[in-house]
């Protein structure tokens, strides 16, 4: 059995000699690769802290006064006023551990609230994910709202920077002054 083997491996050998020969070149260049990229650089990478008061990244007024901004821009647009509802609030969803005791038959969840350390001896809530408010419609008061062109564009423009549809946006006319 030794024997064939021994036979075996040998018939292998030759092939994989003529392999390596064949693609010396690439494997160098590769092997070369992974040394590079294993290389330490000697740079220590620096951890940035995060603050502790989470930033509200919603602003209806700051956003409001963006989309007059940009919508004035429009070619016919004139003086533009805009004005979006929402549909509900802010709201936090707070991070909590659950926990199901089984005994004697029955079956209860027990679920707590994860409080993170803030300070020497401060404790709040862990946030999980803050849900943003829906917008639920606009109104957009404009000089150029007699031209159909122009009402268009300021639909179009409202439609992909809020997500609402054309049913839920209105565009008038200004009154002159």
């Amino acid at each position: 059995m030794a024997a064939v083997s021994g036979g075996r491996l040998a018939q292998l050998r030759e092939p994989a000699l003529r392999l390596l020969k064949k693609y010396r070149l690439p494997l160098l260049i590769f092997l070369a690769g992974l040394i590079l990229a294993a290389w330490p650089t000697g740079k220590k990478q620096e951890v940035k802290s995060v603050p502790a008061e989470p930033v509200s990244g919603f602003d209806l007024d700051a956003t409001t006064s963006r989309l007059e901004q940009l919508l004035s821009g429009i070619a016919g647009a004139g003086r533009v006023r805009l004005m979006l509802t929402l549909s509900g609030s802010e709201t936090t969803l707070y991070q909590t551990d659950s926990r199901t005791v089984t005994s004697a038959g029955s079956t209860t969840t027990q679920t707590e609230t994860v409080f993170r350390q803030t300070g020497s001896s401060e404790k709040e809530p862990a946030a999980q994910s803050v849900l943003y408010p829906q917008y639920q419609g606009a109104l957009v008061v404009c000089d150029g709202a007699d031209s159909a062109s122009v009402r268009l564009a300021i639909i179009q423009a409202v439609s992909s920077l809020t997500g609402l549809g054309s049913n839920k946006i209105a565009v008038v006319k200004m009154k002159g002054q």
